[in-house]
C-alpha cells in the first residue's frame, strides 16, 4: 500500500479515537453538571434523547452529503458541529442554564458522523480483501 494511503488510514484511526474520547468525556460529566444545575431526571434523560434524535437525522443528511460532496466535507462538518455543541455546553455550564445544556446536544448529535465517514474512507482506500478487514478492525480498536 502506498505511503499516502497509509497516512490517511492512520489519520482516520486518530480521528475516531479523539472523537470517542470527547463523546466519552461528555457523556460521563454532563449528567452531573445537569443535576448540579437543578435539572430533573427527565431533563437529564433528555440530554441523551436530544443527542440520539440528532444522530438519526444527521446520519441521513450527512450520509447523502458524503456521497455527493466527499468524505472530507463530512468530517469537517462533524468537527464544526462538535465544536459548536461543546461550546454551547461550556456556555451552559458557565451560565447555569439547563435549557442551553439540553440544546447543546442537538448539534453534536446532528454532526457526529465521524465513524461513518471514516469507515467509508477506509473502504474507499483499501481493496476488498484481508487488508480492508485489518484496517476496519484497527479503526474499531480506536473506539474501544
Amino acid at each position: 500500500m502506498e505511503e499516502g494511503r497509509t497516512r490517511v488510514l492512520r489519520l482516520t484511526q486518530l480521528i475516531v479515537f479523539l472523537d470517542y474520547c470527547a463523546v466519552g468525556a461528555m457523556r460521563t460529566v454532563m449528567p452531573y453538571y445537569a443535576r448540579s444545575m437543578g435539572a430533573s431526571s427527565a431533563k437529564v434523560g433528555g440530554l441523551e434523547a436530544a443527542y440520539g434524535v440528532g444522530q438519526i437525522v444527521g446520519a441521513v443528511i450527512l450520509g447523502k452529503l458524503s456521497d455527493s460532496r466527499g468524505r472530507k466535507t463530512v468530517l469537517l462538518l462533524s468537527f464544526l458541529g462538535a465544536a459548536i455543541g461543546y461550546g454551547l455546553a461550556s456556555g451552559a455550564v458557565a451560565l447555569g442554564s439547563v435549557s442551553l445544556l439540553l440544546l447543546s446536544r442537538l448539534p453534536v448529535g446532528l454532526a457526529k458522523q465521524t465513524v461513518t465517514a471514516t469507515r467509508a474512507i477506509v473502504c474507499d482506500l483499501t481493496p476488498p480483501d484481508e487488508s480492508r478487514s485489518e484496517w476496519l478492525a484497527r479503526l474499531w480498536a480506536g473506539c474501544s
